[in-house]
């Protein structure tokens, strides 16, 4: 397919790759026999890559020579920086789209395959929570989504959603050295305000999963947001003042994603991330307060049927007559927000993350729908683990979770 960079899109890649591998100027004559094409076809290639918004200079005699330290995100920087792995192996690039995660569902209804990831430097039809509309400015932050088709039931589908964060959260530590850290079960926070949310998706049928999607939004290189929005929302740019490639953050994404992945799917569980997802959760020895709670199973509280972390029922799917809903499996209206960007200028939305699922009203015995406690950790399965004032141990896996000390709770 042409999306996938097939033709003349490749050939525009590797005229990069050579302009990226040259240490000075660069003749077309010499990028036009090593590629075997004509210098005409080198000076179109340079031409699209500078309408993309690569700086390259152009001097006769002397060549072409790209100058260095440019944050483009284009799909030809995103396939030099991928590698052969199965996911992201076919990307899609948009200048502006209206939301990453509807462009992935309508691939996944065409048979697109597993690990195809959509990019969009501008969002303008995102969706958060409650259904507000969001939009994702051009050039300061990351909008992807990736396709998943994971061999298992649909009850393993909300764990998805947590080992996406321990891969943004680990990929977000590298390229910038900041102390990222997850605030369960879909936001990445630093020093106590959201770079990060995260909204996953899921079309199910019977006991199988057609596919899911994964929605990542991601502040990377925002220089200032909105005073409403300044309180809770932060970029990697504000808590260091140094600027991120962003295709190369997506690349890392996209590794540490492929390693968390294929963990849950061999173990069908978080048992192996178990510890370092611990290590980086913000909420955990925390006083927590949840509202909206629904608790697992065997938990202190077991209301029937109850909804998990971060699935959201992809609109469109109707459940088959008979068949059990995984836990956490809501419908979600329209389209999905590639996620974390919840102001129309690109913040975070204040005091929540961009995910249908947790906004559902699940209550409590009592109606009261509001648990508070210590954050003790999260089981094998996802849940969060809560320790009640008298006690009592709840494993919590929906609700609108205030963390003290972070998103301004401190009571």
């Amino acid at each position: 397919m042409a999306a996938h960079g097939e033709g003349i899109d490749f050939l525009k890649t590797q005229v990069l790759q050579s302009l990226k591998e040259s240490a000075g100027y660069l003749s077309g004559q010499a990028i036009a026999e090593k590629l075997g094409i004509s210098r005409t076809a080198i000076w179109k290639n340079v031409r699209q890559l500078q309408a993309d918004g690569y700086q390259i200079e152009a001097v006769p005699n002397r060549g072409y020579r790209l100058i260095k330290g440019e944050d483009v995100l284009s799909r030809e920087e995103l396939l030099l920086l991928m590698d052969d792995r199965w996911i992201a192996r076919y990307v899609v690039f948009y200048a502006e789209t209206d939301s990453t995660n509807v462009r992935v569902k309508a691939l996944a209804e065409m048979g697109e395959p597993e690990g195809t990831l959509v990019v969009a430097d501008c969002q303008v039809a995102g969706k958060g929570r409650l259904g507000r509309w969001w939009s994702s400015p051009r050039g300061t932050g990351i909008s992807m989504s990736l396709l998943l088709r994971p061999a298992f039931a649909p009850r393993f589908a909300p764990m998805i959603t947590l080992v996406c964060a321990l891969a943004v959260c680990r990929a977000i530590r590298t390229c910038t050295g900041l102390p990222a850290l997850i605030k369960w079960p879909n936001d990445i926070v630093i020093n106590g305000k959201k770079v990060c949310g995260i909204l996953t998706e899921m079309s199910s049928e019977e006991e199988a999963i057609s596919y899911v999607v994964v929605g990542i939004g991601i502040n990377v290189n925002t220089p200032e947001f909105p005073p409403e929005a300044g309180v809770t929302a932060t970029s990697c740019y504000l808590e260091n003042g140094r600027t991120v490639n962003r295709a190369w953050m997506i690349s890392v994404c996209m590794r540490e994603l492929k390693d968390c992945y294929e963990n849950l799917l061999y173990a069908k569980d978080l048992s192996g991330l178990l510890d370092e997802y611990s290590q980086y959760m913000v909420n955990k020895g925390k006083r927590v307060r949840v509202l909206g709670t629904a608790q697992a199973p065997g938990s202190a509280q077991a209301p029937g049927s109850a909804q998990a972390p971060g699935v959201a029922q992809a609109p469109g799917v109707a459940q088959a007559p008979g068949s059990a809903q995984a836990p956490g499996v809501a419908q979600a209206p329209g389209s999905a927000q590639a996620p974390g960007n919840a102001q129309p200028t690109g913040g975070v939305q204040p005091g929540g993350s961009a995910q249908d699922v947790r906004d559902q009203d699940v209550q409590a015995p009592g109606g009261s729908g509001e648990l508070s406690g210590v954050a003790m950790g999260v089981s094998p399965q996802g849940a969060l683990q809560v320790m009640d004032d008298d006690g009592v141990l709840h494993e919590v896996i929906s609700g609108e979770v205030s963390v003290r000390g972070v998103y301004g709770y401190a009571e």
